[in-house]
């Protein structure tokens, strides 16, 4: 773990397991598909083309979120018998929020995913046997909803690299609390587990945090 912060109290941290290949390297700078009506369409005819989906949680001024207008429970066979889909971007980054503060996961908010939503979207996820990476971003784990929801992911069947932190439109670190570092923890000592990579990268954690992801790991 690389203490990138000293003064003030290394609260920046990230962790690389394993070096990326080429082609995760690549990754900050691949075409990803972001989810809409056309996308929702060629994931449910299991397009070959579309391996990366970018899922934006925050709702824009005047507009509605995509993802709040679909039916996870009806329509996620879409990605969890997807055999294409290789790399999941979650965010919830809200254009010029400079001094927004990062969402946190399962926060009921008015035009916000519910937490119902969530579950059923992450259980797609944690169905699917094609999915190789996922970031999430300024997006914070902190509450027992949040870590539940990371810890389901432990065991999954193809999950490779995990990516967390990244608060790019906010002055605010994303905070993962001692609940994240513990479902993170419990991902990464699962039996079945075939993470390889994992980066927690710009994230505000606390003592208590750390020693829990520790002994966890």
């Amino acid at each position: 773990m690389e203490d990138d912060n000293e003064e003030n109290g290394g609260d920046i941290a990230e962790e690389v397991v394993e070096d990326s290949d080429d082609e995760d390297e690549c990754y900050s700078n691949r075409l990803q598909h972001t989810l809409d009506g056309n996308v929702l369409q060629r994931l449910k005819q299991n397009d070959p083309a579309v391996s990366d989906l970018y899922i934006n949680l925050c709702i824009e001024l005047m507009s509605d979120s995509f993802f709040n207008s679909i039916d996870w429970k009806e329509d996620g066979n879409c990605i969890s018998n997807n055999t294409h889909l290789k790399r999941i971007h979650i965010t919830n980054d809200v254009p010029n929020a400079g001094f927004g503060q990062a969402y946190i996961l399962g926060e009921e908010v008015h035009n916000l995913p519910t937490r119902q939503q969530l579950q059923e979207f992450f259980s797609c996820i944690y169905r699917n046997r094609s999915i190789e990476t996922i970031r999430i971003s300024t997006i914070q784990i902190v509450d027992e909803f949040g870590g539940d929801l990371i810890e389901g992911l432990s065991g999954h069947h193809s999950l490779k690299k995990i990516e967390v932190g990244y608060a790019y439109n906010t002055l605010h670190k994303v905070k993962i609390g001692s609940i994240g570092c513990t479902a993170i923890g419990k991902i990464l000592k699962h039996s079945a587990s075939k993470l390889k990579d994992l980066r927690i990268s710009y994230c505000q954690l606390d003592d208590e945090g750390v020693m829990l992801y520790v002994m966890d790991y």
